[in-house]
């Protein structure tokens, strides 16, 4: 398991087509030969998905998917979301405490820093790129641990559908 960060920085630049997601995805392994080792494709046909050239020829969503979930990156399926106006988080695996008071005090400590962050960059009257990528950064992880509570909330939800069902 890696320790990638569960919510991307929103600056990191997108991909702006299917063609340069498939490619970004592609380049996460060592080779494309690697790739195809964890999906139904050939190299070749990989390839083709990721070629600019070949407009005929796009990556099928379980090729993706399987790519994605070896690579631990959602490179694909995040450049669909942001496309149709959604942004992609991933959720917390496994099950959360539901330590209530937890939850609330890291949500609003990742509150604060969010409008201290925002603060201390709009004394000047402006938010600089430095600083609205600091913002970002803080916004992220208030988003983080809002997206905890709602798994623990799930958590709760769930056994109770669960009990009113037997």
């Amino acid at each position: 398991m890696t320790n990638k960060p569960r919510i991307a920085n929103s600056l990191t630049r997108e991909p702006r087509s299917l063609k340069e997601a498939t490619t970004r995805l592609l380049m996460g392994f060592p080779t494309v030969e690697k790739a195809a080792r964890h999906c139904r494709a050939q190299r070749s046909t990989l390839d083709e998905y990721a070629n600019t050239n070949r407009r005929d020829r796009f990556i099928p969503v379980d090729v993706a998917l399987d790519l994605e979930h070896k690579l631990g990156d959602p490179v694909i399926t995040s450049y669909m979301a942001r496309r149709s106006g959604y942004a992609l988080y991933k959720l917390p695996n496994g099950q959360i405490s539901p330590k209530w008071e937890s939850h609330f005090s890291k949500i609003v400590k990742e509150g604060s820093e969010v409008f201290a962050a925002a603060a201390d960059a709009l004394a000047d009257g402006s938010i600089s790129p430095e600083e609205a990528t600091n913002i970002i950064k803080e916004l992220d992880e208030a988003i983080h641990s809002f997206v905890d509570f709602r798994k623990s909330l799930e958590q709760v939800a769930q056994k109770a559908r669960q009990r009113k069902a037997s």
